[in-house]
């Protein structure tokens, strides 16, 4: 139990510094936008789980927290996007379905985890890291759509407003 203690902590503090690090000075300093540095989020999540599936010691599951550090600003990033994205009175509406998807997920994920390391604990106790891996890697490429998708929009618009001026 100490040993998970000292692992729990020590992953906690590699989260806050990168935390301050990603926004504090990436995001403000070289003008990254939400999106993309959420991208960079996911994917430091999803090669966080790859390792921890892997791992053989308990340094390969600190490697894996550190691999992460940026893995928590998804969530802010997001929020702050989708703030700046719908019109003020829709954004309550989205942050209350954001936030029944983020209750309704801890009551439904254990039963699929569960199940997962039950069948894999035999011949490999790590399939649900690949499974949480696999999870951030989907949510790498939606926001990598999304954020296509938001550059696609205003290119059109700005075509539209050249057009506006001949």
């Amino acid at each position: 139990m100490k040993d998970f203690t000292t692992f729990a902590s020590v992953s906690t503090l590699i989260w806050l510094v990168g935390s301050v690090i990603a926004i504090g000075v990436v995001q403000r300093l070289m003008k990254i936008s939400d999106l993309c540095l959420s991208s960079v989020a996911f994917l430091s999540c999803m090669f966080e789980h790859v390792v921890k599936a892997l791992a053989t010691t308990s340094f390969h599951m600190y490697l894996g927290s550190a691999v992460a550090f940026v893995g928590n600003v998804s969530s802010p990033l997001l929020r702050s996007f989708l703030s700046k994205l719908n019109p003020e009175n829709d954004t309550a509406k989205a942050f209350g379905l954001l936030s029944s998807a983020e209750a309704i997920i801890p009551l439904v994920a254990p039963v699929g985890y569960n199940g997962l390391y039950a069948y894999t604990l035999s011949y490999f106790p790590g399939a649900f890291f690949i499974l949480s891996g696999s999870i951030n890697f989907l949510c790498a490429l939606l926001v990598a759509v999304m954020q296509y998708l938001q550059r696609r929009v205003e290119r059109t618009a700005e075509y539209g407003l050249l057009e506006n001026e001949t």
